[in-house]
């Protein structure tokens, strides 16, 4: 009976032993953690389409967040996030202030990064992906930044970066919308030295997340973006394309990212269109269809501009009437991409 009792105990052990494991393994694969393979985003070892919004809460720390960036820092918490979730969406994309980050900018915030932090945790704590973009222009409260890769971008990501290293859910888009508009030679140059610079920092601190890098024009161009060197070989592009005279047919999209995106992992990681942006055109919502299955077809993830504003998805300031196309004109309010982008992400795979 003793031997028959102990052989109980040692299997009882054995069992319940395997059964925590398998508990945690289900937990670790369901963490949104992102990798590589070849041209190919993987999300918890799966691959992976995203599907997801920017989020605009943290563009400024919250002495610099005015009117509709304060409001939206004031809505970011539990409600919004389930919201995002409901929606169909698995990743969020939110921008991060250099001039707040900088102790040597003139609206440098000690606070900031600490605030910044527990909104990332608590998307991730919803499992939700992060995309963590270091942004520069003057929604952060500061004019007069350099619209490529500077100083202060790298004091920036030298205290950003080490906060999430160890977090494989955490990608990190290192400059958004660089600003140079040409194709020339010597931009592509800058732009290279600009975002390796970067890349050898985040990876100095040691940092294993995936790296976002957007091309030139704000995020138009990649078809002549020369080669990076990423020791950890972890590195994505990322695209806007924004509608304009140049940009809103296949072929545009082949010459300018679609191409590129046949060899290198690409997501679009903003876009929207809107009846009240600049380059509005009549056939805006044909160009958005005919967009969103070109991405379809290369399985392209899109992340859409922007969830926690009224106007881009939602025509109201409590983010509940969706934008859509119907009766589209250039001069209609509040006439956008909301219903699409619900669409999209139920259609998605």
């Amino acid at each position: 009976m003793r031997r028959e009792a102990n052989r109980f105990r040692v299997l009882w052990v054995v069992l319940a032993a395997l059964f925590f494991s398998l508990q945690a393994m289900s937990v670790f694969a369901t963490n949104g953690d992102v990798s590589i393979a070849g041209r190919n985003i993987l999300r918890d070892g799966k691959p992976w389409v995203p599907k997801g919004f920017v989020l605009v809460a943290f563009v400024a720390s919250k002495e610099h967040a005015k009117d509709s960036f304060a409001k939206a820092r004031a809505r970011y918490g539990t409600q919004l996030l389930d919201k995002v979730k409901g929606f169909g969406a698995d990743v969020v994309r939110i921008h991060a202030s250099q001039a707040a980050l900088d102790p040597k900018s003139p609206i440098y915030s000690p606070g900031y990064l600490e605030e910044y932090k527990k909104g990332v945790a608590l998307a991730r704590a919803k499992g939700l992906t992060v995309i963590v973009s270091m942004q520069w222009e003057e929604t952060t409260g500061l004019k007069g930044q350099s619209n490529m890769p500077s100083d202060m971008t790298r004091r920036a990501w030298e205290r950003l970066a080490p906060v999430f290293a160890n977090d494989l859910g955490v990608m990190y888009e290192l400059f958004n919308e660089p600003g140079l508009k040409e194709q020339t030679a010597r931009n592509w140059q800058i732009w290279k030295d600009g975002h390796q610079s970067l890349i050898d920092l985040v990876r100095r601190v040691g940092a294993k997340n995936v790296l976002i890098v957007e091309g030139l024009r704000i995020g138009h161009y990649l078809s002549n973006a020369p080669s990076l060197k990423d020791p950890m070989n972890k590195l994505v592009y990322g695209v806007h394309p924004f509608i304009n005279k140049e940009t809103r047919t296949r072929a545009d999209w082949d010459r300018d990212w679609g191409r590129f995106a046949d060899s290198h992992p690409v997501i679009v990681t903003a876009f929207n269109a809107h009846s009240s942006r600049g380059n509005c055109k009549p056939d805006t919502p044909k160009i958005v269809s005919n967009l969103l299955d070109y991405l379809s077809e290369k399985r392209i993830g899109v992340i859409f501009w922007a969830f926690d504003l009224p106007g881009p998805i939602f025509e109201d300031g409590g983010l509940d009437r969706l934008t859509n196309f119907e009766n589209f004109s250039c001069a209609a309010p509040n006439k956008g991409v909301g219903a699409a982008a619900q669409r999209h992400f139920r259609g998605a795979h």
